[in-house]
């Protein structure tokens, strides 16, 4: 299939381009390049939806268009736009996606049946906070470690440190602060991630961030990252995201982890703080409660 691309994110490239099922991708100034290709996908940031549905009224039959959502834009705005698209055929790409996620939500539009990317990965989310999501994550990980051979990676990917539930010695306070700056390079490897984790057993533990005001500055791409290199050096890797759905951190896991689940209790104030994050978060990134389990 042949594969162009209209946007100012060159990064979309590499992912693309490394998918066997594209013989060629490549970058087009405009929409008027576009008619040639199989698969055109479009960045809002660089068309707007009136030219776009202007231009592909007439477009191609077999020709299959995605249009990236922008993050700038009001969430009212975007569900606008995602609906007119719909109407025209032309599937929407929700904002605050990597380029390696656009690249797979690409693929699994025009390919179903392909294989779902950390399938290794399981995630646990709050419906607020203090509903016991570290405690129920952390035990998950211990039993899976405690009664298996399996190799165990936890992540405290949240705004908390986490490891509340292990006594630690003093050479064992390490985080995810003294990853960040290979981590932000891309050169930190799967050998220095098992070595900044807390080991018990078969059981790795990385700690959240220490430092809060640096946290702002781990974005989803950083998931991801941790991700594909945990996955390189363990059997299974629980997330715990934590309940705060502004952090990139979170985001990151809403995004990657395949599996995920909703830690709540039966009082109203989880459920009226989830329904706020339903409805002011998960609307605007296209996803759906039940992809909770």
């Amino acid at each position: 299939m042949h594969v162009k691309i209209v946007s100012k994110q060159l990064d979309l490239l590499e992912p693309l381009q490394e998918m066997s099922s594209f013989r060629q991708v490549e970058m087009a100034e405009d929409l008027q390049a576009t008619l040639d290709a199989d698969v055109v996908i479009i960045n809002s940031l660089v068309v707007q939806h009136n030219d776009l549905i202007e231009f592909f009224t007439q477009k191609p039959s077999k020709q299959s268009v995605f249009y990236i959502l922008s993050d700038d834009e009001d969430p009212q705005r975007n569900e606008i736009i995602t609906n007119v698209c719909r109407s025209r055929n032309i599937t929407v790409i929700p904002p605050r996606m990597t380029a390696k996620q656009t690249a797979e939500f690409v693929i699994r539009k025009l390919f179903p049946d392909v294989g779902v990317r950390h399938s290794k990965a399981v995630a646990f989310f709050g419906a607020a906070g203090d509903v016991g999501t570290s405690m129920v994550s952390q035990s998950v990980s211990e039993m899976l470690a405690n009664h298996s051979n399996y190799k165990v990676m936890h992540l405290f990917l949240n705004d908390s440190m986490g490891t509340y539930y292990t006594n630690l010695r003093e050479s064992e306070d390490l985080c995810l602060d003294e990853i960040k700056v290979e981590l932000f390079s891309n050169v930190l490897t799967p050998e220095k991630l098992l070595q900044t984790c807390v080991a018990r057993g078969n059981l790795y533990l990385l700690q959240a961030p220490r430092y809060l005001p640096d946290i702002r500055y781990f974005h989803p791409e950083h998931v991801e990252q941790l991700l594909d290199l945990a996955a390189q050096v363990c059997d299974i890797i629980v997330v715990d995201a934590g309940a705060n759905y502004s952090l990139g951190l979170t985001i990151g896991a809403l995004r990657s982890v395949p599996h995920k689940y909703l830690v709540t209790t039966q009082q109203e104030k989880p459920r009226k703080k989830f329904e706020r994050v339903e409805a002011q978060i998960f609307k605007t990134l296209q996803l759906r409660t039940t992809d909770f389990s």
